[in-house]
């Protein structure tokens, strides 16, 4: 009854899959696409570009993306604070451990209300 089960089950998997075919090329050529656009450069040129206060929140154990990268976000950054690095997340800390980031992102949020927005030279009111 199992082997029949996983011949089933690898059946309509291949049927969805061959449906799917020609929406998974088009999402592949996109990412190629992407990949020429989006380059370490070209997101370096991008970030220098913020104006806004950035908190830079990142996993101890990002296995997507080494937390070594934080600090290099920041120097890219115009107003970054210094990254905070939270143990025992990975690549996805909203998710992971969403009232650890509330803890940072709260505070930080209320700080920034103060903040002048150099493109504006107003205060950026928030309610």
């Amino acid at each position: 009854m199992k082997k029949k089960y996983n011949r089933n089950m690898k059946q309509a998997q291949e049927k969805v899959l061959i449906a799917q075919s020609s929406q998974t090329q088009k999402m592949i050529e996109q990412i190629i696409t992407l990949n020429r656009i989006y380059t370490p450069d070209s997101f370096a040129r991008l970030a220098r570009n913020v104006e806004a206060p950035t908190l830079i929140l990142w996993g101890k154990q990002d296995k997507i993306i080494n937390v070594e990268a934080a600090n290099e976000l920041k120097s890219l950054l115009k107003r970054a604070e210094a990254p905070v690095i939270l143990n025992n997340v990975g690549h996805m800390p909203i998710i992971e451990a969403e009232q650890e980031v509330a803890n940072h992102y709260l505070p930080f949020l209320a700080k920034s209300q103060k903040f002048v927005n150099p493109l504006t030279d107003k205060l950026i009111p928030l309610n």
